[in-house]
């Protein structure tokens, strides 16, 4: 079902989008981030897309989810 590779020209996933399929792929809630985002609200905000990620905060998921952490920020 899903391309592992990315068919070139494809625009890559969103941070938020990223994030949301890596904590559902694993069975985890949005209370499973709040650590590293602080609080609910904020978990909530981040996961919908209406706050950005930070450099530090995209650190802790690449080393949480062992995924480069460029995936959860835009350069």
């Amino acid at each position: 079902e899903h391309e592992v590779e990315e068919a070139e020209g494809q625009p890559q996933p969103l941070p938020h989008e990223t994030l949301q399929r890596l904590t559902e792929g694993r069975g985890w809630s949005a209370e499973d981030l709040n650590d590293i985002f602080g609080n609910p609200k904020l978990t909530a905000e981040v996961l919908a897309g209406r706050k950005a990620i930070s450099k530090g905060q995209a650190k802790a998921l690449g080393k949480l989810f062992n995924v480069p952490h460029k995936l959860f920020f835009n350069e």
